[in-house]
């Protein structure tokens, strides 16, 4: 008796938005499990020597790091210079003479919590 296969997920199913998502899940995964092992064997030494090995095979991690997490905030930095810039020349083209000065955003925010 020939029973027929289900055929394989079609490719335009599979949504492609999850991809980066999970590339930071992934990498963050494996920075707790190192961070966990660090501090357990820190935990569990207590020797200079330990913790001279820790950071002499730790310092490159670190670098790691920090370069993935400056690219997003360089990013956010851009957007909120050019946002500002945005918001000065819509200011221009309407107004003939100087502007008033522009909170910026996080200030009147803060001041509408208050």
């Amino acid at each position: 008796m020939s029973e027929r296969l289900p055929s394989p997920p079609d490719s335009t199913s599979i949504e492609s938005d999850g991809t980066p998502g999970m590339a930071w899940m992934m990498l963050g995964t494996i920075a707790v499990a190192k961070l966990t092992t660090l501090v357990i064997v820190l935990w569990l030494s207590h020797s200079r020597q330990a913790l001279a090995m820790a950071v002499a095979t730790t310092w490159f991690w670190a670098v790691v790091a920090a370069l993935l997490c400056s690219g997003s905030l360089l990013f956010r930095w851009r957007l909120y210079r050019v946002r500002a810039r945005r918001e000065e020349l819509r200011r221009g083209e309407w107004l003939l003479g100087d502007p008033p000065p522009v909170e910026p955003r996080a200030t009147s925010i803060l001041s509408r919590l208050r």
